[in-house]
């Protein structure tokens, strides 16, 4: 059953791009101030496919670093077999990276914790192995915790090469919508349709939630 409803009042992507703003000028103050390694850098990998995602990592201590990150998908919709599928999100993440031997230099792992807002399509390739798009799309905001590791290459003095992985626990709270009509669901999956509609779902699942190949600048310190 599909109805016409105006979506709750959720954290949007608006009131995010300001928190995000304010927290990055703090970072960068901070960093400044302190005199430590800070390294702005850019993720190649996501960039290749129109997504924004900017990072600023700073030395805490010979062997640890603090890591924040803003992922920024534009596209206000793809087209899939003949149809137009949402796919815009904002995540804001933190990472705690502990080397085991120093900053940019060899391997690492660490902890994520951070929040997306979102109006998209789920791919499917996580579930069937091959890239497609479920028959509804959402819109809500999600938080997530979870494990990184990689490896950071230095090269010209300031330069730096960081290779990633992420997994970890999500949950999100979301309404769902039929992408065609722009319809949302009133009994959506896992529903009882016996039951008053109810057209908040929520989700939790264990996945990939950030990985790619950055490069990076020391902006802040001397090596």
């Amino acid at each position: 059953m599909l109805h016409r409803a105006k979506s709750p009042q959720i954290a949007t992507f608006a009131h995010m791009k300001h928190i995000t703003r304010i927290l990055t000028a703090i970072f960068i103050f901070c960093s400044s101030t302190a005199g430590a390694q800070t390294y702005g850098k850019l993720n190649a990998a996501y960039a290749l496919a129109g997504i924004v995602n900017p990072q600023l990592e700073m030395t805490l201590s010979k062997r640890m670093t603090f890591q924040t990150d803003i992922v920024f998908c534009p596209w206000k919709s793809i087209r899939w077999k003949g149809a137009n599928y949402p796919m815009r999100f904002l995540i804001v993440s933190n990472d705690v990276r502990w080397f085991f031997r120093a900053p940019a230099d060899g391997w690492y792992a660490g902890v994520v914790y951070g929040v997306q807002g979102f109006n998209m399509t789920k791919p499917t390739i996580f579930d069937t192995g091959k890239f497609g798009l479920e028959g509804h799309s959402g819109k809500g905001w999600g938080v997530q915790v979870g494990a990184v590791g990689g490896y950071q290459w230095t090269f010209a003095k300031r330069w730096l090469l960081d290779a990633f992985v992420g997994f970890g626990y999500q949950i999100s709270w979301y309404n769902s919508y039929n992408p065609s009509s722009g319809l949302i669901e009133l009994y959506p999956h896992g529903h009882d349709p016996t039951l008053p509609p109810d057209p908040w779902n929520a989700s939790a699942e264990w996945g990939i939630n950030k990985f790619g190949v950055s490069v990076g600048y020391m902006i802040f310190g001397k090596r």
